[in-house]
């Protein structure tokens, strides 16, 4: 009798250890939070669980189990503990409601229904901007280039997680120790900028070394500064500023601790090779003007140009493919014009050595003329250009007389044909252009 006692009791001790693997099947109900797959900075005032249900679901079954918790071994094993558990419709979503959440958080969460469960998923709530000013190089918003602004950041031995949140009027795209962070462009999306401005949540832990860092935001002028003139006055905007950002680096360590580094007047800006740019019209880039050494001058702590500031919680825009150049046509010495397999909104990549101080243009249009050069007939007759120095689809590149790289970085256009030209002659191949 005592052996029988002894052998149910370890029965029952390895299946409480087990019992979540043995009695539940797992199955992918694709789980996200406000439609992202775990996304990061989600607004503490709304989150939304979705899923969607399972081919091996839905017969006899007609609500799931929510669980949410800090702890990810609680949502593993379903504890009573776990900070949420509550009943919903098997449809694809439910609203969270309280206990409330924390700022800065990484939540795990899973579904249950029967003897279905879910992967684990999870999100991180929105860090607080607290502290952090808005910063901009303090230029009048009709000066036409764009500005680094840079911080040395230290980290110390032992750094767990680290997190950077960035709120910009105009575009921006970051870059630590000269990796750009994320795959994001043309960050972040349009809004009523005078009303609302988007924030986005990178997680650069992996981007850090212990010691000194650099931390480089480059920003754009977007819609928030459009300088291009078009039959729909987005150069008369009320909100039209000189580019601006506000942001917050967390740094979180393996005891606990926490170090935060805000934007403020200790920050320094420099020019950079972009001397125009415009999401609407082109860029144009100076390659003689590489910024090596930032020393740079101080920022100017600025007025906040909103009201208001929300997580961004869109899928980002990003690029999706590269597309090699199907044909090549040299029409003389300085002239060329390659043509893609599609046509794309997009950007090209221009590899090419040259002469210094030569002037290469790069036209993109949908269309070709007689002649086989680009026409943009069909894509240009909202805009309004008051000169010659803003042409439409027409990237501008000065060459430095070593090998120079160039691809926008706060603009896109549509096209599927490129004329480029030369103020001296050039040589090109199909590789030295792709979109």
């Amino acid at each position: 009798m005592q052996k029988y006692i002894k052998d149910v009791f370890l029965f029952s001790f390895i299946f409480m250890l087990c019992g979540c693997e043995r009695v539940h099947t797992k199955v992918d109900f694709e789980l996200q939070c406000e439609h992202l797959f775990n996304p990061l900075g989600v607004s503490l005032d709304s989150v939304r669980f979705n899923w969607s249900l399972p081919d091996e679901v839905g017969i006899g079954d007609d609500s799931v189990c929510v669980f949410l918790s800090e702890k990810k071994e609680a949502v593993e094993c379903f504890e009573q503990s776990a900070l949420y558990k509550t009943l919903a419709p098997l449809s694809v979503s439910t609203l969270y409601e309280k206990p409330d959440l924390m700022p800065g958080v990484t939540y795990f969460w899973c579904l249950k229904t029967g003897h279905f469960v879910s992967e684990i998923a999870s999100f991180t709530t929105a860090f607080s901007l607290d502290g952090a000013s808005w910063i901009s190089d303090g230029k009048d918003c009709n000066d036409k280039s764009s500005s680094y602004y840079k911080k040395i950041v230290y980290v110390k031995p032992g750094l767990s997680h680290a997190y950077i949140v960035l709120a910009s009027a105009g575009l921006h795209e970051i870059r630590v120790n000269d990796e750009k962070i994320g795959s994001h462009c043309l960050d972040p999306m349009f809004t009523r900028f005078d009303k609302r401005i988007l924030s986005v949540t990178h997680e650069i832990t992996t981007a850090l070394r212990e010691g000194e860092n650099e931390v480089k935001v480059q920003l754009g002028n977007g819609w928030y500064n459009l300088q291009s003139v078009a039959v729909w006055n987005f150069d008369k905007a009320a909100w039209r500023g000189r580019p601006a950002f506000l942001s917050k680096l967390i740094l979180e360590y393996e005891d606990g601790t926490r170090d935060e580094v805000v934007t403020d007047d200790s920050w320094t800006t420099a020019d950079s090779p972009i001397v125009f740019n415009s999401i609407y019209t082109a860029e144009h880039y100076d390659a003689r003007k590489k910024a090596e050494n930032l020393s740079g001058k101080p920022v100017k702590v600025t007025d906040s140009p909103t009201k208001l500031i929300c997580s961004q919680m869109v899928q980002p825009i990003r690029v999706t493919d590269t597309i090699f150049c199907s044909r090549m046509d040299k029409l003389n010495d300085s002239l060329y014009v390659f043509t893609f397999p599609k046509n794309i909104a997009g950007v090209t990549c221009l590899n090419l050595k040259g002469k210094e101080g030569t002037v290469v243009r790069l036209k993109h249009g949908e269309l070709l003329n007689e002649s086989g050069t680009v026409n943009t007939g069909n894509i240009d007759y909202h805009y309004r250009p008051i000169d010659d120095s803003d042409p439409f689809q027409e990237d501008i590149v000065i060459l430095s007389g070593t090998q120079d790289t160039f691809s926008p970085k706060f603009n896109y256009k549509g096209f599927q044909y490129v004329e480029v030209s030369a103020s001296s002659p050039i040589v090109l191949t199909k590789n030295n252009l792709v979109a």
